[in-house]
């Protein structure tokens, strides 16, 4: 759930597949070997625990696909993405950047640099993405052409968040 909370996905998201995989695997043994000893010894246990795990389960499942830990973590994290955004200039051209102060931490996420252009505040974060890079992007006028490349990024990909504020992303 942590790697979630990150724009982008981390490796966590990688690895943790083949581990939910292998949990499942080991599931089925202990289910397997529940029914086995169940039928030997005749209601010695009892077959409530079989559902604990798959309900863990779709819960995670569940958190994952509302995006609750992306959003929970950024939630706490607002009032500080909101100060970089006070930090901005007033009035610069949408072809031009202008770097913001931000610091090493924004709320609970470690931050790289920050730029404006146009009335747009870009954030990156670091650890935002396993081989690209990543961010949040304060746009009050949505995303434009042009959007990020001024400050350097590659084919940036604008997801929106909440309100005035979105996700981003930028490959190869």
């Amino acid at each position: 759930l942590w790697s979630a909370s990150y724009p982008g996905g981390t490796i966590l998201g990688v690895v943790a597949v083949p581990a939910l995989g292998a949990l499942v695997v080991l599931w089925l043994l202990r289910v397997g070997i529940f029914l086995g000893v169940r039928r030997s010894a005749d209601g010695l246990a009892s077959p409530r625990w079989l559902v604990v795990a798959p309900l863990a389960g779709m819960a995670v499942l569940g958190m994952l696909v509302v995006q609750l830990p992306l959003q929970a973590r950024f939630a706490l994290s607002r009032s500080a993405f909101d100060a970089v955004v006070d930090r901005a200039q007033p009035d610069v051209a949408p072809n031009v950047t202008a770097e913001v102060e931000v610091g090493d931490r924004a709320g609970w996420y470690a931050t790289g640099r920050a730029f404006q252009q146009g009335d747009a505040t870009i954030v990156y974060i670091n650890g935002a993405s396993f081989i690209d890079e990543g961010g949040f992007a304060h746009l009050p006028s949505g995303p434009f052409p042009g959007l990020g490349t001024a400050g350097g990024i590659e084919h940036p990909v604008f997801t929106h968040l909440t309100g005035d504020w979105y996700t981003w992303t930028a490959g190869w």
